[in-house]
C-alpha cells in the first residue's frame, strides 16, 4: 500500500554507485541535465575541504606542467641528436646540388612523421594503461578529443621551429667548412 501510495505521488529516490569521483561529477551533471534533483554527498565541502581541493588543482596543474617540460626536452634532446646524426646526410645532398627548399621539407617530413608516430605510441601507451592495472595514474578519460588535438599541434609546432632551427644551421657555412667541421 505504501509503495502505492509513493508512486502516485512521484516521489522516489534512486540511488546511482559508481566507479571514481570523475564518474561521480559526469553523472551527476547527465542527471541534472534529465531534470533530476541530485545530491552529491562527496561534493559537499567545507571551507577546510575547498582549501584542500584547491591545493590539490594547483598540485595536479604543476605536476602536468613539469610533466609537459620534461617530455619536450627529453623530445628536444632526442630530436636534436636524430638531426645532428642527420646533417651529414643533409650536407651531401647539399653537394650533389638539392636547394634549401627540398631539404627544408625532407627535414621537415622526417620531424612530422617521427612526431606522429611518437603520439600514436603515447595514445596506444595510453589506452594501455587504461585497460590494465598499473601503478600510473590513468590521465586518457580526464580529456576529450580537442585536447588532444590541441596537444598534438602544440608538438607539431614546436617541433617544427625546431627544424627550421636545424635548417638554417645547415646553411649557415658553405658545404666544404660544414663537412670538414664533421670529420
Amino acid at each position: 500500500m505504501t509503495y502505492n501510495i509513493l508512486l502516485e505521488e512521484g516521489v522516489y529516490q534512486p540511488s546511482v554507485i559508481v566507479y571514481d569521483m570523475y564518474e561521480a561529477t559526469q553523472v551527476k551533471e547527465v542527471l541534472e541535465e534529465l531534470g533530476y534533483n541530485v545530491f552529491y554527498p562527496n561534493g559537499v565541502t567545507d571551507i577546510e575541504g575547498g582549501l584542500l581541493i584547491i591545493f590539490n588543482n594547483v598540485k595536479l596543474f604543476l605536476s602536468l606542467t613539469m610533466m609537459m617540460i620534461v617530455v619536450y626536452f627529453v623530445g628536444y634532446f632526442v630530436m636534436r641528436n636524430v638531426m645532428i646524426s642527420k646533417k651529414k646526410d643533409y650536407l651531401i645532398y647539399r653537394s650533389v646540388g638539392a636547394s634549401k627548399r627540398v631539404i627544408n621539407i625532407i627535414s621537415i617530413t622526417e620531424i612530422m612523421i617521427i612526431t606522429v608516430l611518437s603520439f600514436i605510441l603515447l595514445m596506444v601507451l595510453l589506452v594501455l594503461n587504461e585497460n590494465y592495472k598499473t601503478p600510473l595514474p590513468r590521465y586518457l578519460r580526464y580529456f576529450d578529443f580537442m585536447n588532444y588535438v590541441t596537444l598534438l599541434t602544440t608538438i607539431f609546432a614546436l617541433m617544427l621551429l625546431m627544424g627550421r632551427r636545424f635548417n638554417k644551421q645547415i646553411f649557415n657555412k658553405s658545404v666544404i667548412t660544414s663537412l670538414r667541421d664533421m670529420v
